[in-house]
């Protein structure tokens, strides 16, 4: 943040922040802008936050707000895929005090297929991904076997994308979108999955 004097030109300068370490993860920004006080003129200050835009991020744009008065309510979701949902104290005395966002699904394989796609191939459980490629489901758990990449284990859904669980590499994280590229969280790198062109598991 800066502070400047109002003028016909201005000298505020782009900032980035990156985000990296939060990739899989549910985030709640808030931005708070507080005016100091009074100038030497007499004005009082104006803060503005200008051109804030968010890149390779998946945000909720239209958000659902739903005021309640007892502590239960329900909420009926339109998409059959996952819904994000925050609960926050409206008159609290803690600034921006909000709950742990949770995230509620569906049973697992309709998480699984939301996140992987693909059409069953045939009536054994195979069913080709668009863009992870085959897997097959013995059952309706998280179990998940691929040809190139062996078993995994299907965590969960997050805005944008899907948690798996590889027993050598731990848990990794991607999607459709940024696919080969794969977060891997214990090293907390980015890593490239080549297994669909090599036929066996291959990360760079």
């Amino acid at each position: 943040m800066r502070q400047d004097i109002a003028s016909n030109t201005s000298s505020f300068s782009a900032k980035s922040v990156a985000l990296g370490d939060l990739a899989g993860k549910v985030v709640k920004i808030r931005l708070r802008v507080s005016a100091p006080g009074t100038v030497s003129t007499g004005e009082k200050p104006r803060c503005f936050v200008d051109d804030l835009s968010f890149l390779d991020t998946y945000y909720l744009n239209d958000p659902t707000v739903k005021s309640v008065t007892g502590s239960e309510f329900s909420l009926a979701s339109q998409k059959n895929g996952t819904s994000l949902l925050t609960v926050e104290q409206a008159d609290s005395t803690q600034p921006f005090a909000f709950s742990a966002p949770t995230l509620s699904k569906q049973d697992n394989l309709s998480a699984i297929l939301s996140f992987l796609g693909g059409a069953e191939s045939n009536q054994n459980g195979w069913r080709i991904s668009p863009w992870f490629g085959a897997f097959y489901l013995p059952n309706e758990r998280n179990w998940l076997f691929t040809p190139s990449r062996g078993w995994l284990f299907f965590g969960e859904l997050t805005i944008g994308g899907g948690w798996i669980y590889d027993e050598k590499l731990g848990w990794l994280w991607t999607s459709q979108k940024i696919y080969p590229w794969i977060y891997q969280n214990d090293l907390g790198a980015w890593i490239l999955d080549y297994s669909l062109h090599t036929g066996r598991r291959t990360y760079y």
